[in-house]
């Protein structure tokens, strides 16, 4: 199977390492705007693109991974929506709420578009098995922060929120959890966290999530489930890109196996309504989280 790939940034070339351990897959033509002779050391010069458009016109490719700014997502979603190919679409989609739902509706409604949304913690095989004993939690913290320096809340939600309310929607089967509260915390112009909590029902029972999320000292993707205020598990998400023994490890790495079955069901030539169900869960949470911050 011939995989075109639009971006060769940090994220771009993790796949890179994880499709070249799947079995039959070939990467057959890349998109960079600016570095062509890294790009060089996979594809051969007729099959570097530097612009995206000339990429798809080409038609060189079984399907699609997209690894992009996501304010671009929308554009080459446009171009690509009525030709029938799978594509993967690195979460997040875009950071307006607007752009998703354009997105998500065609989707539902079209019978041919196959377009598949990676989240990755969904298929890290530490929270599967921290997911089992789901019944014997009742609260969990949930912390994803950056470095990087803020541009505004709404992005900072998108760039880390969607992984964990999509976990936490699936976990309980909940898609409209109670908003309890939304808490800004300045520490300086480079250290802002905000706090949100929501309260999830799961069969008849409350569960409680408090997801810290924005820029902050340090790095961090992690949650943390407790009983009755009692620690019981911890999830670290950072292992998702530090493990990079992909020959090995491969059927541990969540990376491994998201991509794998994006893979499977291109073949198989499924429209993966789940992922874009789920898409629509997040992003109308999200965007009540939005409009109770203003």
């Amino acid at each position: 199977m011939r995989i075109g790939l639009l971006g060769f940034g940090k994220w771009a070339q993790i796949l890179i390492k994880v499709l070249l351990f799947l079995p039959n897959i070939k990467i057959s033509c890349i998109y960079s705007r600016t570095k062509k002779q890294s790009v060089l050391n996979y594809v051969n010069k007729k099959n570097f693109f530097n612009n995206w458009k000339n990429l798809i016109a080409s038609k060189n490719f079984d399907a699609l991974i997209i690894a992009l700014p996501p304010q671009l997502n929308i554009k080459i979603f446009n171009s690509i929506k009525k030709k029938n190919i799978p594509v993967l679409f690195e979460k997040p989609l875009s950071t307006k709420t607007s752009e998703i739902s354009q997105i998500t509706n065609f989707c539902r409604k079209s019978k041919n578009a196959k377009m598949f949304v990676n989240y990755i913690d969904l298929h890290n095989y530490e929270l599967k098995n921290i997911t089992k004993k789901i019944s014997k939690f009742d609260t969990a913290e949930a912390m994803i922060t950056s470095y990087a320096e803020p541009k505004s809340y709404v992005s900072s939600l998108w760039e880390y929120l969607p992984h964990f309310i999509a976990y936490f929607i699936q976990l309980t089967g909940d898609s409209n959890p109670k908003i309890v509260f939304i808490k800004k915390k300045i520490f300086s112009k480079k250290k802002i966290l905000y706090t949100i909590k929501l309260i999830f029902k799961r069969k008849q029972k409350l569960f409680t999530v408090n997801i810290k999320s924005g820029w902050y000292k340090k790095k961090v993707r992690r949650i943390i489930f407790k009983k009755n205020k009692k620690i019981l598990s911890i999830y670290n998400g950072n292992k998702i890109t530090r493990d990079n023994d992909f020959q090995n490890k491969n059927i541990y790495n969540p990376l491994f196996n998201s991509l794998k079955n994006f893979i499977s069901n291109s073949k198989k030539g499924l429209k993966n309504v789940d992922d874009i169900e789920l898409t629509s869960n997040v992003t109308a949470l999200i965007k009540k989280i939005e409009k109770l911050k203003r």
